[in-house]
């Protein structure tokens, strides 16, 4: 796990405002460890910070880190998950989240 990665999640588990967490988000989308890089960094659960932002009902963290890049389409690894699966789990947020994704997705079908 990245530096980068470690400090966006600590920001989001303790419920830091946007204005704290987006500079840490820029920091991540231009860190780079190869393949697995950047802003849909991958953990060791699979999840992505986008994924984690879902899972924590921040739809302004979730849309920040897509302007970045944070793809809503990415999958975890080992489950199949997107960050709407996280995001219908959350009771406070998570269908602002479901209904922003779902009006962003540029994978529509026609």
């Amino acid at each position: 796990m990245t530096n980068e990665y470690q400090e966006v999640l600590a920001a989001l588990e303790r419920r830091a405002i946007l204005t704290e967490i987006q500079p840490l988000l820029h920091s991540l989308a231009n860190s780079s460890t190869g393949i697995n890089a950047g802003i849909d960094f991958v953990d060791a659960f699979g999840l992505t910070i986008c994924m984690r932002a879902a899972a924590h009902g921040r739809l302004r963290v979730v849309k920040a880190a897509h302007e970045l890049g944070a793809r809503i389409e990415k999958r975890n690894p080992f489950t199949g998950a997107n960050l709407l699966h996280y995001a219908v789990q959350q009771r406070v947020g998570g269908a602002g989240i479901v209904n922003w994704a779902v009006c962003n997705t540029s994978e529509k079908n026609s």
